[in-house]
């Protein structure tokens, strides 16, 4: 929603577009497998998030130092798995 929103900001009042041409814009090209995929995926993306946050929290050993590092390796562990389930996510959710 809040991208739908930013578009509608930028595009009628940054470069000049229609607000009735934007909103059939949406319309037109917005199916529900889009939203839908969208809300699965963010539940996907939450999940691998705090399960590997909570398991890098739960065996940090090393004081400070630890949870620094800790941290770090959740932040990359994270990301590199969301990219992993993104793409698995987009085939299985958008196969044509």
């Amino acid at each position: 929603m809040c991208g739908v929103i930013g578009g509608y900001i930028v595009s009628v009042y940054a470069l000049s577009l229609n607000p009735e041409q934007y909103t059939s814009g949406i319309k037109e090209y917005v199916v529900l497998s889009d939203i839908t995929g969208g809300l699965i995926k963010s539940g996907f993306f939450g999940f691998i998030l705090s399960w590997v946050g909570s398991y890098k929290g739960y065996t940090t050993v090393g004081g400070a130092r630890g949870v620094g590092l800790s941290t770090t390796q959740s932040v990359v562990i994270g990301s590199i798995m969301i990219l992993i389930a993104n793409y698995f996510l987009t085939a299985l959710l958008f196969e044509s």
